[in-house]
């Protein structure tokens, strides 16, 4: 997660926070602020193609999904890539369909975590909304 604030002299400062962020996973911070000197605050979710291989790399390596699951998400995400770089979002979304069947397959036999479902299941959702 980075959170990028903007000092009132025009100074940008970004932090960033690693980890696996989900509806299970939480992770506190603070950010402080003058109310009086804030003109307006947003928190936006970005999801991205790199953002979900790093998710699904993430929770391969914390034993939240099987290798086949890990290596068929992977590829598909990847080509799904490919199909959104060359314009084409009808191949793009047709491979993310495919990545969700594999999804909801896994979660149906157990071998991926109800969390790990519910954060890939998120990002895939969010990237056939581009």
């Amino acid at each position: 997660m980075n959170t990028e604030t903007l000092q009132t002299n025009g100074t940008a400062s970004l932090k960033t926070f690693s980890g696996v962020v989900g509806n299970s996973y939480t992770k506190q911070f603070t950010l402080e602020y003058k109310k009086d000197q804030v003109s307006s605050m947003e928190d936006v979710t970005v999801t991205t193609f790199d953002s979900t291989l790093s998710d699904i790399s993430n929770l391969y390596k914390l034993k939240k999904i099987n290798i086949f699951s890990y290596e068929s998400l992977t590829t598909l995400v990847k080509t799904a890539e490919e199909n959104y770089k060359h314009k084409n979002k009808i191949l793009m979304k047709a491979t993310l369909k495919l990545a969700e069947s594999i999804l909801k397959a896994a979660n149906q036999t157990r071998t991926i975590s109800a969390d790990a479902y519910t954060i890939l299941s998120a990002d895939i959702n969010a990237l056939m909304a581009q």
